[in-house]
């Protein structure tokens, strides 16, 4: 297991997606899925996202990024 990722769980539901990614909507958080950018399972009737895609996501837009300093 990746170091970074042993303080999440491995999968986390679409509104915690949306705290980690800061309050992003749902319909932000189902189109990352659609693009596949983010990766996600079933269980039962819940989506649920794999928190390593998640994590992945971010580390795309730090390096996208990198050297801008706008907030």
């Amino acid at each position: 297991m990746n170091i970074r990722t042993t303080n999440y769980p491995p999968l986390v539901s679409v509104t915690e997606a949306q705290r980690m990614l800061g309050g992003r909507g749902r319909g932000k958080i189902y189109s990352l899925l659609a693009s596949t950018e983010l990766e996600s399972v079933k269980d039962g009737g819940r989506r649920l996202i794999v928190t390593e895609s998640l994590l992945s996501y971010v580390e795309t837009l730090k390096e996208a990024n990198t050297g801008d300093n706008r907030d």
